[in-house]
């Protein structure tokens, strides 16, 4: 084998070894610390192959991100489950709600107070997480499901955030409702509390108890991008359709999915 065969076959291997490493990468079966050993960037060319060869390559890492959800509950079952754990949290009396706008509604899921139990908000992560896994195996594929961590409103339900984040083992993000500190505009945690610091452009999944006005979620995706993460979903329990949150929600866009809608 004379020197260009040799040289030849090392291309050969090294390409090999980089469209592997860079698919494995994309669909989420690489750690961070082989990514970060390597530097690995996503290589739009062997993807763009791969599309045109038949593989669609959102499907196959939103199956392989759905593989880290519990899936207990058949899809059947979920919304009758999340219905009747949520009546026990009614506040059945004319309430007004919204941060800016306010809404009268003859009644309101207080999970925000339910899930201040430990009990109750490990029970509903559980609800979210299994309906999370259930979406992920629909057939739309048009939106990208895998995250790196998830963050929850500090006005919001934080604690059933942080259970969900701990059953599918990614880091909790707690977004605050007003600036910490100005003194440096390029730190992210003068909005956030985390540790350690998720690295730019990762991607976020915002989980809360309810959408109601849209307002939280929507300072929460603002901020996000203005330090650099991307965010695809945010993911409630319940949507009340006497507001328009959907439509800030995807006017800012992100997608919004609910286990249940309410007043309707």
């Amino acid at each position: 084998m004379n020197i260009s065969e040799i040289i030849e076959k090392i291309i050969i291997y090294v390409l090999a070894v980089s469209s592997l490493l860079g698919v494995l990468d994309y669909v989420g079966f690489l750690p961070n610390s082989i990514r970060r050993f390597f530097h690995l960037n996503q290589s739009d060319d062997t993807l763009k192959v791969l599309e045109e060869m038949g593989y669609d390559i959102k499907k196959i890492k939103n199956r392989n991100e759905s593989i880290n959800y519990p899936s207990e509950l058949r899809d059947s079952d979920i919304e009758k489950v999340t219905r009747e754990a949520m009546k026990k949290y009614v506040i059945n009396k004319s309430i007004a709600v919204g941060e800016h706008r306010k809404i009268k509604m003859d009644y309101y899921y207080d999970l925000i107070g339910a899930t201040c139990v430990a009990n109750n908000a490990k029970y509903f992560a559980n609800i979210l997480s299994n309906y999370w896994h259930l979406t992920m195996e629909e057939n739309d594929y048009s939106v990208e499901y895998s995250c790196d961590f998830i963050v929850t409103p500090k006005d919001g339900s934080p604690i059933l955030g942080y259970e969900f984040s701990k059953i599918i083992k990614k880091p909790f993000v707690l977004h605050e409702s007003a600036q910490r500190f100005k003194e440096d505009e390029t730190d992210m945690r003068a909005d956030f509390d985390c540790y350690p610091i998720p690295d730019k452009g990762t991607t976020a999944l915002i989980i809360d108890d309810s959408s109601t006005g849209g307002s939280k979620i929507c300072n929460t995706i603002k901020d996000l991008k203005k330090y650099g993460y991307d965010v695809n979903i945010c993911l409630v329990l319940f949507e009340p359709l006497v507001k328009d949150a959907r439509k800030k929600i995807k006017d800012k866009g992100v997608k919004l999915i609910s286990v249940v809608e309410t007043h309707i």
